[in-house]
């Protein structure tokens, strides 16, 4: 569970078949809906590229900013 993931980390878990969760919110509240059995719908990114873009203030990629 992430709040975002760019292309390299990606492809890097890919092969291992490490699936990611984007998601919005706290750990706490992903973490309860995990191990609880309640929908996540809610906290699911609406942009899971948002990582991937270049960030307009310093111009640098990723998720970091």
């Amino acid at each position: 569970m992430v709040t975002g993931l760019g292309d390299s980390p990606r492809r890097v878990l890919s092969p291992k078949k490490i699936d990611v969760l984007e998601l919005d919110g706290t750990i706490i509240e992903a973490a309860e809906a995990v191990f609880e059995g309640h929908s996540m719908d809610f906290m699911v990114q609406r942009d899971v590229q948002a990582c991937n873009k270049k960030n307009p203030m310093d111009g640098i990629m990723g998720c970091g900013f």
